[in-house]
Parts: C-alpha cells; sequence; structure tokens
C-alpha cells in the first residue's frame, strides 16, 4: 500500500458544518464542480458527486502513489512518525483496501456529519465554521479576523432539504459507521433525528458510532439514544484541567465538565468506549500530565480501563503548534510527562504510548520560531480581551516565554 492511499475516498462522505463535501473531515479541500463551485449534501446528489471529475482525480492520484495537496495534514502527522487518520482509517477498513479503479461505489458505509455549528464555546484551536461562538465573536471584533483565514462559508439548513434525506436516508441500510460532532453534538437537534431514525428502522445495531462532544452538557436522552447502537466511541474534547481547561475551551467550567465526564464513566453503558481527546498545543504542553492523571485516576478506581486518552497534536493553526516552543521548554515538559508514564501510568493501551513517542520527538528536536512564538502571544492577548480569563493567570510559567 503506497503512502498516498486512502480507503475514505471510496467509502466516506464528509460534510462541514455548511454542507459542503469533503475527502475527509481533516481534508484542506472540498469537492468542487467545473464552475469552481462546492458540492453539498444538501443541495447535490450523492450520484451526481461522488464520481465527479473532482472525485475522481484525487482518487486516481492516490491509485498512483502521487501526493495530494489537501492531504497535508496526514503528511504532517506521519512525518513525525504518529498514526494519522489515513493510516487508521485503512486499518479500520483493512478487508477493503484492493482498489484498482478510481470509480467508487456511492452505497456509502461511512458519513461523518456536521449539521452546522451551533455550539456553545469559543475554543481557542477552533474556527469560526465549526463554532457559532466564535463565529460571533470573530465578526463582532475585526481585530481578531486576520487569525482566521477561511471564511468562504454560509452555514444555513442544508440539512432540511429533500435532497439531504434523499442522500442520507437511502443509505441508512448501508451505514456501518457514523460521526457526529458539529458545533457541539448534544445540542444540535438534527443528530436526535438520525439516530432516532436509525433506531427506528432497526438499523442502529448495525451501526458503529463516533461522538465528539465538549462535555458541557448532560442530555439523558442522547445517551439513552446511544445505547441502541453496536459500538459508540465516545470522544471527550477536554484539553486541559481546572483553569487552563476554561481557558483553551472558553468558557467551559471545569465543575460541570469534570461533573459530566464523571456521570458518563459511571453509566457504565457496555458498548461505549469512553476517549478523552485533549488538542496538545503550546498551551497545555507543560500541564497536560494533570489531565492525564485526573482520566488515570477513573481506571485506578475501577481497577481496570475505563478511560483512555487519545491524543490529538495541533496541526492548525500554526501558532499553536508545539514544535514552535524552544527546545529547552519542550524537553521540560517531557521530563514531566515522562516521570508521570513511569510511576502513575498503569491503564493505557499501546496506543497512547505510540502517539506519546511522537510527542517526545516533537520535544527532542531545536524547531523553535521566534517569530510564530510572537504570534501565539499576540493571538492570546486578542483574544484575552474579550474573555475573563488571561495566559498569564492561566500558564505563568509559558507566559515567561514572551519576549
Amino acid at each position: 500500500m503506497n503512502k498516498s492511499f486512502c480507503i475514505m475516498l471510496w467509502n466516506n462522505v464528509s460534510v462541514d458544518p455548511d454542507g459542503s463535501i469533503k475527502p475527509c473531515c481533516i481534508s484542506r479541500d472540498s469537492i468542487k464542480k467545473s464552475d469552481g463551485t462546492k458540492y453539498n449534501l444538501g443541495y447535490d446528489k450523492i450520484e451526481d458527486f461522488y464520481n465527479s471529475p473532482d472525485y475522481i482525480n484525487i482518487r486516481e492520484k492516490m491509485l498512483k502513489g502521487e501526493e495530494v495537496p489537501g492531504c497535508i495534514q496526514c503528511m504532517q502527522t506521519e512525518g513525525y512518525e504518529k498514526e494519522s487518520k489515513r493510516m487508521a482509517s485503512n486499518r479500520r477498513f483493512s478487508n477493503q483496501l484492493n482498489k484498482t479503479t478510481a470509480i467508487a461505489d456511492t452505497n456509502i458505509e461511512y458519513f461523518d456529519l456536521r449539521f452546522g455549528n451551533l455550539c456553545n464555546l469559543k475554543c481557542k484551536s477552533c474556527i469560526p465554521i465549526n463554532s457559532s461562538q466564535l463565529d460571533k465573536q470573530v465578526l463582532e471584533h475585526p481585530e481578531l479576523q486576520k487569525y482566521y483565514h477561511n471564511f468562504d462559508f454560509n452555514v444555513n439548513e442544508w440539512y432540511e432539504t429533500p435532497i439531504y434525506e434523499e442522500n442520507v436516508y437511502s443509505n441508512l441500510k448501508n451505514i456501518r459507521l457514523l460521526y457526529i460532532t458539529g458545533g457541539e453534538p448534544t445540542l444540535i437537534k438534527k443528530n436526535f433525528e438520525l439516530l432516532e431514525k436509525l433506531i427506528h428502522d432497526g438499523y442502529s445495531k448495525n451501526v458503529k458510532l463516533i461522538v465528539n462532544s465538549n462535555m458541557t452538557n448532560d442530555k439523558t436522552n442522547f445517551f439513552e439514544l446511544i445505547s441502541h447502537f453496536e459500538e459508540v466511541t465516545f470522544y471527550a474534547s477536554i484539553d486541559g484541567y481546572g483553569p487552563i481547561q476554561e481557558y483553551i475551551r472558553y468558557p467551559s467550567d471545569w465543575n460541570q465538565v469534570s461533573k459530566n465526564l464523571t456521570k458518563l464513566v459511571h453509566r457504565q453503558l457496555d458498548n461505549v468506549n469512553i476517549r478523552v481527546s485533549p488538542v496538545l498545543q503550546i498551551t497545555n504542553l507543560n500541564n497536560i500530565v494533570d489531565l492525564f492523571e485526573f482520566c488515570e485516576e477513573f481506571n485506578r478506581k475501577a481497577g481496570k480501563q475505563v478511560v483512555d486518552i487519545f491524543i490529538n497534536i495541533l496541526e492548525y493553526p500554526k501558532y499553536l503548534k508545539i514544535i514552535h516552543l524552544p527546545k529547552e521548554y519542550k524537553l521540560k515538559c517531557w521530563e514531566r510527562i515522562d516521570n508521570w508514564i513511569k510511576t502513575k501510568c498503569f491503564y493505557q493501551k499501546s496506543l497512547f504510548y505510540e502517539q506519546l513517542a511522537a510527542v517526545k520527538n516533537l520535544c527532542f528536536v531545536d524547531t523553535r520560531n521566534p517569530e510564530t512564538m510572537d504570534e501565539f502571544f499576540e493571538f492570546n492577548e486578542a483574544v484575552d480581551m474579550h474573555q475573563k480569563l488571561t495566559i498569564n493567570e492561566v500558564n505563568p510559567e509559558l507566559a515567561l516565554l514572551r519576549a
């Protein structure tokens, strides 16, 4: 298997919150028509876009082993020896890798759906298309717009059209994997409707569900719904412990987040795997072990793994990437992580250690960039003007790096 091929192009439909079609959720490209406009799940039929010239061109590149520009995030991830989404997808669907043609079956097995960007948080590493609150903040404060370059979207009710229903409902019997997020999925009515439809029509027991939630809400009816699916991987998007979490994922309340995660653990849903998935970035590298310890304590009390940790190493925006930190600072951060691993980590799986190996690689190279670090502090100071917390308050050790 070459280093370009990704099975996602043959079995998956991913959309942005505005309904535009992407090769996968982390691709930097959208699938476009000949006139340059984007295909949309609510306005274009699967039969029209799934084997369109743009899709076929990308698949042909992959079959030939050529680089696909929109796949840069996976290329960067693999560059520091961490499993990328491409690699994970090929592993998950290993029985489908024998593709020889760029034409794909339109019976879709995997949907990645984002029904708008309704969200209650303004996370530092997010972008406006994925958060209604962040979008509102950036529009109200023009000085922030220079940090967000993609405003080519129009979040509309594309998911209320007959074409959307035809595209998705005609494939309910084919779906084996469904990813839902937002925005915040527990706030979005359309997520409930789709889950209820799958349950009512008798398909949910054949579907593996992936949910990504910020853990600020405790929707009892949502957890009742997911109990009907074959398997659920529940990603809890938590980036730090205490004030760091409240700063990065503003304006979340740590007490509420920790309470909701605890309630989810205590529900003991047999089909649900709980994954806390921090986005490792400049702001939390030096204290990420506090979150690790919080998660591992659940496991110690249970005497087995009930919460696993899945590390995402931030790739965008560039001014939050840990590679730009001074090496001596990164080495101190890694020493804390390494000490915790050796003395307090007993229940995590091999994937966690593989992800940490990639973190170690980044910490041991001198890739500092003073200009990007300046941009990091300028970005935070600009945002802090409109929040109750400042980086000096929540991470004084990091603040000392300001030139």
